[in-house]
């Protein structure tokens, strides 16, 4: 998984037009996340290399080790991250002289606590198929997204994998408390006079199938492909051809609200 801040709303695009424009664009950080020690060794290696292109100047890249977990161990986690990303950002302010602001300009720097999420993207790929840490990932997510902050999570459907990984955020949305996560991965409620005060939904979600003209296109022709092909293949070899289920990637969208 990986989890990236980006300060005052600048994202650095895929392609060498956008790169040329990133000399100019305001300071940028991304942290790169994993559960796997091997896995971040290999991040920071990846970073290192990253760091000396003349394109990215102004862009922070670093690795670390996160685990997804809605425990209180989990929460301590994020607690930290949320305090790298605090420090980041209170590093730039005194830089610039400017506080940092969210996607709708409100500061995130004027009052940075590490119980808040701080982040302002999120780019998950292929994380949601591991269904036991289902409500891990979720709590990871809420844990660390600034409020009006997007969590962009790409991965085929798997079976029941995707489907019931929106139902728990729909779950989390349709309570009846508050629909926030307090330091213990628990949903919390706010009372007045005894009373529990619905907050609303958590997240505002939207799952997109055609979220790219090139990905769709590849998805019908290697659609069409597999079922001239799928006659004449064995059934033990079938499970090497193309499969929307498996290969085919989805975007999930959730804006913290």
């Amino acid at each position: 998984a990986a989890a990236s801040l980006l300060l005052e709303g600048h994202a650095v695009g895929d392609n060498r037009k956008s790169m040329k424009g990133v000399s100019k664009m305001k300071p940028l950080n991304v942290i790169l996340t994993d559960g796997h020690p091997k896995c971040v060794d290999n991040n920071e290696i990846c970073a290192k290399m990253m760091s000396k292109s003349e394109n990215l100047n102004k862009v922070q890249i670093e690795a670390r080790l996160l685990l997804w977990d809605s425990s209180s161990k989990g929460a301590d986690a994020c607690r930290q991250m949320n305090k790298t990303v605090g420090d980041l950002a209170m590093d730039e302010s005194d830089n610039t002289g400017r506080s940092e602001s969210n996607c709708e300009g409100q500061s995130i720097t004027a009052n940075i606590s590490a119980d808040e999420g701080l982040y302002q993207l999120c780019l998950s790929s292929d994380c949601v198929h591991f269904q036991e840490f289902h409500d891990g990932l979720f709590a990871t997510i809420a844990r660390t997204m600034v409020v009006s902050g997007i969590a962009l999570l790409c991965q085929p459907k798997r079976g029941t994998s995707l489907p019931n990984f929106m139902a728990l955020v729909d779950a989390v949305n349709a309570s009846e408390v508050d629909g926030s996560i307090n330091n213990d991965g628990i949903q919390c409620s706010k009372t007045n006079g005894g009373k529990v005060e619905a907050r609303g939904p958590l997240f505002q979600m939207n799952l997109f199938e055609d979220f790219d003209t090139k990905v769709s296109a590849m998805h019908t022709t290697l659609l069409s492909e597999s079922k001239t092909t799928m006659k004449n293949v064995p059934n033990a070899k079938r499970s090497s051809q193309y499969d929307p289920n498996r290969h085919r990637p989805l975007l999930l969208v959730l804006q913290k609200l």
